[in-house]
């Protein structure tokens, strides 16, 4: 079983993985001007996993005003549930599975407040832990 100290550097490392992804998704989908629906109409609203577990609680420091979430470890299998991280305009949530072999299957749902408006964007990940792949 993992230390405290290594789930707490697992669980910052995609914390400020999954951050930096969506804010620059974010900013690049901000700018882009190709014309698409709402997303409101395209996905439907944002779904919330929560996992419990009888194993205990770490803690540690983040660069994030809030990043929480549920993380069992289970022969080699990842699943983090109910993750939230929040800094400043931005507010996400995710799920994220890591497999035995580095598979990647997850869902992040963000949020972005801008002085104009709220952007919003539902984002799959997929693929390996070596080579992740986002996609709307």
């Amino acid at each position: 079983m993992y230390k405290a100290t290594t789930l707490n550097l697992i669980f910052n490392g995609v914390g400020a993985l999954i951050g930096l992804i969506v804010v620059g998704y974010v900013a690049y989908s901000a700018l882009h001007t190709e014309t698409e629906p709402l997303c409101s109409e395209r996905y439907p609203p944002p779904t919330r996993f929560a996992l419990q577990t009888s194993g205990g609680q770490a803690t540690g420091r983040t660069i994030f005003t809030e990043l929480s979430g549920q993380v069992v470890y289970d022969k080699g299998l990842v699943q983090m549930r109910g993750i939230t991280v929040s800094a400043g305009a931005l507010n996400a949530g995710a799920s994220l599975d890591v497999g035995t072999d580095g598979t990647l299957v997850g869902r992040v749902i963000a949020d972005l407040k801008t002085p104009a408006k709220m952007l919003r964007e539902t984002l799959n990940l997929s693929g390996k832990v070596t080579e992740p792949q986002l996609r709307r």
